[in-house]
C-alpha cells in the first residue's frame, strides 16, 4: 500500500516495505491536473506571464537559499506558483525536476487557469487569479493610444475655442 499527501509546504509519503506500487521516485509523471481555460487575457500574454512566474521559481530553486525544497512566487500579474521537492534532494536535481514539471504544464495545461503536476521527486502548482491581473500589454498599449488621442483632440478643440474667442473680441473692438 502507498499514499502521498501534498500540502503547501508539507509533503508526506508512505510506502510499505517491499511494496513496489504506484508511486514513482524519479522524474516520472505520477499525476497532473489542469483547470479550465482562461478567457480573461490574450493567450500570448497569459503564457508570457505564466512563463515569467515559472522562471522565478526555477531561479529560486537553482539558488536554493536555504528553502529546504519549498519555493513559492506570489502575485506576478495574478499568477501564484509553488514548487516543492523531496527532502534531501540536491538543489540542482530539484531545479531539474521543477523544469520538467514546467514542461509538462506548458504542454498539457496550455491555457488553463490552474494546474498541478506530481512528479516522483517534486510537485508543482500554479493558479491564475483574474481579479489580481493588472492588464495585458496589448490592451494597455491600445488604452494608452486612446488617452493620447483624446488629449490631442481636446487640445485642438481648446485652441479652436480660444481662437474663436479672440476673433469675437477683435470684432467687438472694431
Amino acid at each position: 500500500m502507498a499514499a502521498r499527501i501534498q500540502l503547501s509546504g508539507c509533503h508526506v509519503q508512505y510506502e510499505a516495505d517491499g511494496y513496489t506500487g504506484i508511486l514513482s521516485l524519479d522524474d516520472e509523471l505520477n499525476h497532473k491536473k489542469c483547470g479550465e481555460n482562461q478567457v480573461v487575457v490574450s493567450s500570448g500574454y497569459f503564457e508570457q506571464m505564466r512563463s515569467q512566474a515559472f522562471e522565478a521559481l526555477e531561479t529560486e530553486a537553482a539558488e536554493d537559499e536555504g528553502k529546504n525544497g519549498f519555493y513559492s512566487m506570489n502575485n506576478h500579474e495574478g499568477f501564484h506558483a509553488m514548487a516543492q521537492c523531496e527532502v534531501g534532494l540536491e538543489a540542482c536535481d530539484c531545479a531539474k525536476c521543477i523544469v520538467e514539471g514546467i514542461d509538462v504544464i506548458e504542454k498539457e495545461c496550455v491555457s488553463s487557469i490552474y494546474g498541478q503536476v506530481f512528479l516522483g521527486l517534486c510537485y508543482l502548482s500554479y493558479e491564475f487569479n483574474p481579479h489580481e491581473f493588472h492588464g495585458d500589454g496589448e490592451q494597455n498599449n491600445r488604452n494608452g493610444f486612446g488617452k493620447i488621442a483624446a488629449i490631442a483632440i481636446g487640445g485642438v478643440g481648446l485652441l479652436f475655442i480660444v481662437f474663436m474667442l479672440f476673433r469675437c473680441l477683435k470684432k467687438k473692438d472694431d
